[in-house]
């Protein structure tokens, strides 16, 4: 049964101000700083970062990044692991501490902290839409053959029993395409107002060529993300080679 993607709220990283402890004298000054001087250095290079193109590079970055991320983040001491479907950095912000290690982990990366978790939300993104189109096709191939394999039989059935009970047949597969075609338009048009809105900008929109460069590294995507822990929350859907 075909299952649609689903799709994960607009970008907007969210810093939880109630999540940081109770403190005391200079040292609340002094995590109050951190904590401004990084929300000023995120939103300082969000917006850039939301807006450059994905590219074949940008995707290397990623996959190079991402597993000495998930191997810092087991030796350090406040743990943090990005979600693809979160689409925000409360659950690094619940540390100042922590937050200046993983900027400072990856700057030493050659990226910044901005730029790696909207590389990850778009090839995410990516991955979500060609797998999407995937079990479409692979669905919809199953339909056209059945329904051809239907059409021969009720060509040839000679008793109006078994042409009944094949015209229902034929009329369940009618039923199925249409809800199929109908899913597929539905969710052409939410992947499209996902980042549609001009006056947010913390959003972007994917190119066809961008979701090709994706598809292009597909299986060194998956492995990756899938190593990382990223596609738990897509098991459903059907991909080659898992």
């Amino acid at each position: 049964m075909l299952r649609r993607v689903k799709r994960a709220p607009s970008l907007a990283f969210v810093v939880v101000l109630a999540a940081t402890p109770a403190l005391s004298g200079c040292e609340y000054i002094n995590k109050a700083r951190g904590l401004v001087s990084a929300m000023s250095e995120i939103e300082k290079h969000l917006e850039k970062d939301l807006a450059a193109p994905l590219t074949d590079e940008k995707i290397t970055l990623l996959l190079e990044v991402t597993p000495k991320l998930t191997e810092f983040t087991a030796k350090a001491k406040h743990k943090w692991k990005p979600d693809p479907a979160a689409n925000d950095l409360s659950h690094l912000m619940n540390a100042l501490g922590g937050l200046s290690d993983y900027m400072a982990f990856f700057e030493s990366e050659g990226t910044r902290i901005t730029e790696y978790y909207v590389l990850m939300l778009k090839v995410n993104d990516a991955r979500g839409q060609i797998l999407w189109s995937r079990a479409y096709n692979e669905a919809h191939g199953k339909l056209e053959k059945e329904r051809a394999e239907l059409e021969a039989k009720r060509a040839a059935a000679t008793e109006d029993a078994e042409q009944r009970a094949l015209d229902k047949e034929l009329e369940r597969n009618r039923l199925a395409m249409e809800k199929l075609d109908t899913a597929k338009k539905e969710q052409e048009a939410a992947f499209a107002e996902r980042h549609a809105a001009k006056e947010n900008k913390n959003t972007y929109q994917l190119s066809d060529e961008e979701i090709a460069l994706v598809e292009a590294r597909f299986d060194e995507v998956n492995t990756v993300f899938k190593d990382a822990g990223y596609t738990k929350k897509d098991e459903f859907l059907p991909v080659e080679n898992e």
